[in-house]
């Protein structure tokens, strides 16, 4: 994910705007806790665009991949039948 000047994301905002800053995660599901999740490997902002909120920003957009994720799982598994029914 990829964070650009103004607070913008992705390729839409291209243009003139320089990124400042990423994050590096991949989606999980622990069978263990039987529950999806995200596992951060790098949370980057330029040293010039430090102590501006984009890191906090970055972090915001990540729980909200959280949240909707875990919506999609919880929705994909709800197949209508109950554990161990047959």
């Amino acid at each position: 994910m990829l964070l650009f000047e103004g607070g913008g994301e992705g390729e839409e905002e291209g243009g003139n705007a320089r990124p400042v800053g990423m994050a590096l995660y991949f989606f999980t599901y622990s069978t263990w806790k039987a529950a999806p999740g995200i596992y951060l490997e790098d949370l980057f902002v330029r040293e010039e665009s430090r102590g501006k909120g984009y890191g906090k920003a970055l972090l915001q957009k990540l729980a909200q991949l959280v949240c909707s994720y875990s919506y999609l799982i919880s929705s994909f598994w709800s197949s209508g039948k109950e554990v161990g029914s047959r």
